[in-house]
Order: C-alpha cells, then sequence, then structure tokens
C-alpha cells in the first residue's frame, strides 16, 4: 500500500503517466482506424475517448443460415473470429440496434493491434 501511495503523490510521475499514456492511446487510435481503412472495415471515427473503436461488420453477417435471426449470424461470425484467436465484443452484448456492430480493442501493443486486424481481415475473406 505503500507504494501505491507514493506513486499517487508524485505529481510528476502523475502526469508524465497521464501524458505518456495519453500518447499512446493516440497513435494505436490513429493506427487502429489506418489498418481498418488499408482493409476495407468500416468503423465508427467520431470516438473523443476510451480504448476502443465500433467497427461495422454488418454488411458480413448473412441470416441465411440462421432463419432469418441476424443477431445469431452476428454470433457465429463472432465464433469465427474467436477461431482465429480474435475475441471481440459484439454488439448485441452492449444492446445495438442492429447487428454486425464489434468493439475493438486498440490500447494493445502495435504488433498485436496488427496481427489483430489482419486476422479480422482474414476470416472476412474467408
Amino acid at each position: 500500500m505503500g507504494l501505491a501511495a507514493t506513486m499517487l503523490e508524485d505529481q510528476e510521475f502523475i502526469r508524465n503517466f497521464l501524458a505518456k499514456s495519453q500518447s499512446l492511446l493516440l497513435w494505436n487510435r490513429l493506427l487502429a482506424e489506418e489498418l481498418l481503412k488499408q482493409a476495407g472495415i468500416g468503423f465508427y471515427d467520431n470516438g473523443n475517448a476510451g480504448f476502443f473503436i465500433w467497427i461495422d461488420l454488418s454488411s458480413h453477417i448473412s441470416s441465411e443460415d440462421t432463419q432469418g435471426d441476424a443477431w445469431a449470424a452476428e454470433r457465429i461470425l463472432s465464433g469465427r473470429f474467436a477461431q482465429a484467436g480474435v475475441i471481440m465484443s459484439t454488439g448485441e452484448q452492449y444492446q445495438a440496434q442492429e447487428p454486425g456492430k464489434f468493439r475493438i480493442i486498440f490500447s494493445v501493443g502495435e504488433e498485436t493491434l496488427r496481427e489483430g486486424i489482419r486476422r479480422i481481415s482474414a476470416v472476412l475473406g474467408d
């Protein structure tokens, strides 16, 4: 407990930590946006905070195999991502108004982010 209190009392450490965190988050967000654009994956680009981006994969949702249940189709697509090693929250989990929205976390290392989007793109290309 003493170490945490000492760190929190160090105002210079806090300022530097927050500045570095904000800078890294901005860099990763911009990188994620560029990678998504290159992959042709639509996303909501008006976010102003946080560590995730909503991507729109509604054009990849086919409810033909689910008797018209697009939410079930979203869950199937989510399962395909999981099989490829990518775990993303679905719009259904956040009560989205329509299926096909997924939440991609960009607050990871650069190589992890690049590989994750590469895998998403590969699944969508199958």
